[in-house]
């Protein structure tokens, strides 16, 4: 699953992160033409994927989080129905950290899966909120469980996760490169125990 950074990301490292939120605030047409902008670069970078072989898009937009709902509605949404659109829904989006300003406009993003953050968000909430309204990645912290966690502390974690409701189990946020291989073993190990 290859990686490529939200419109509003990209935007955040190019332009800096002060004058993007200061426009999303202040002049909504221009932040929806610099996104826009933005937007098709990342489109067209994620179909050449696609066509080398890639089976989805992950989106990592981490600075969604500093959002609150009626700016994410409406400058994101569209800008993201749109890019699930042009890839043929095969995309999903991970933000990290607290999305609850944000999450009940998710599904509404057109995208078909959300990769969540744990322990920043509380497993039972996102499930609550977002089951059977998209796929949900995710239930296992990577820092605190992945890094510096046992393999038993991974292995419970992991069927919780899935007795829970996730749908696909995973890091909340990648695997870091010090993680133990043992604890990639144990979430394998209870994927195959829940089945």
């Amino acid at each position: 699953l290859p990686l490529v950074c939200g419109p509003l990301t990209v935007a955040n490292h190019t332009i800096g992160s002060t004058y993007m939120f200061k426009i999303l605030l202040r002049d909504k047409e221009k932040a929806k033409k610099c996104l826009n902008i933005f937007k098709d670069f990342l489109v067209s970078y994620s179909r050449r994927l696609l066509k080398a072989g890639a089976d989805s898009i992950l989106m990592l937009s981490p600075n969604d989080s500093g959002l609150g709902g009626n700016i994410f509605s409406e400058i994101l949404i569209p800008i993201y129905r749109d890019i699930s659109r042009d890839l043929n829904k095969k995309l999903v989006l991970h933000i990290c950290g607290n999305v609850n300003r944000i999450i009940d406009y998710l599904p509404e993003t057109d995208i078909p899966a959300f990769s969540f953050d744990i322990p920043s968000m509380d497993i039972d909430h996102v499930i609550d909120r977002l089951k059977n309204k998209m796929i949900l990645i995710g239930g296992v912290p990577t820092i605190d469980f992945l890094m510096e966690g046992d393999r038993k502390m991974v292995f419970d974690q992991s069927v919780l996760s899935l007795k829970k409701g996730v749908d696909i189990l995973a890091p909340s946020c990648c695997f870091v490169p010090r993680t133990k291989k043992e604890n990639i073993l144990a979430m394998r190990d209870a994927i195959k125990s829940w089945n």
